[in-house]
């Protein structure tokens, strides 16, 4: 639990400080598209986490996204910003599909995720 405290704490302090960690390989990027804020979160291939952004949002409501393009814009914005301090293209991201969302409306969402944000043609 210590281990995960302290994790959770590198990170908290990378979001507010703006900083970014060294890095040698692959990054992992998690997006939470929260109800109040919207949280881009950068690991390495160990889970250390490396960078991490933070912006007020209210794109989403009880766990659904009410405003599509709002998220869409706040999201690529953040990934830009990313981008830039680490020198390095984030092109992968993972985001959780909150309860209660269709199947349907979840690979509409991921679909248009990739076009939209990551610039991921589909095939």
């Amino acid at each position: 639990m210590e281990l995960k405290n302290r994790t959770l704490s590198n990170f908290a302090d990378l979001v507010q400080t703006g900083e970014c960690k060294k890095f040698k390989g692959r990054l992992k990027v998690g997006v939470d598209l929260g109800t109040a804020n919207t949280v881009l979160a950068v690991v390495d291939t160990t889970n250390r986490p490396i960078a991490g952004i933070s912006a007020p949002s209210q794109a989403i409501r009880d766990g659904v996204i009410v405003n599509y393009y709002e998220s869409v814009q706040l999201v690529t914005r953040l990934k830009a910003e990313l981008e830039e301090k680490l020198k390095t293209e984030l092109p992968y991201a993972a985001a959780a599909i909150p309860p209660g969302v269709s199947e349907g409306s979840s690979k509409v969402f991921n679909m248009c995720w990739r076009v939209q944000v990551l610039r991921f043609p589909i095939s």
